[in-house]
């Protein structure tokens, strides 16, 4: 009975993680006008896959989804508005702040804002059944 529900656990995770995403898109400012640029990952990948606990992130050759809104943000320590290109759903998030971390919470899926030191900025679409609020 025990492998039975072990085996019925890792199926329904494995087809859980086929789904579910945390994808990282990092963002560097260019110029002066507040405008950012996508910077390209490990191996020149656009973005990365972040996995669980414990493991370490993947590239992720897929650009980032394509943007619906442009947000003007400003960041907590250049002190400067950057534009962000963003892929959010129709509906309107709940919206959290944190540190240097700023959320917009959809339900079911997310999009997370980590404001770095060097001005720069981490894009994270965070989607599926195991995401992180």
């Amino acid at each position: 009975m025990h492998k039975l529900a072990l085996a019925s656990l890792t199926l329904l995770l494995a087809a859980a993680s086929a789904e579910a995403a945390r994808i990282r898109y990092h963002y560097a400012p260019v110029g002066d006008a507040g405008c950012v640029q996508l910077v390209p990952g490990p191996g020149g990948a656009q973005g990365e896959r972040l996995s669980w606990i414990g493991m370490s992130p993947s590239p992720y050759h897929t650009p980032p989804p394509r943007a619906t809104r442009c947000i003007a943000v400003l960041h907590p320590d250049s002190k400067r508005f950057i534009n962000l290109p963003l892929a959010v759903p129709p509906d309107t998030p709940r919206v959290q702040h944190w540190g240097s971390t700023l959320v917009y919470d959809y339900g079911s899926e997310s999009i997370e804002i980590h404001f770095l030191p060097d001005g720069s900025v981490d894009v994270i679409y965070n989607n599926g059944l195991l995401r992180n609020p």
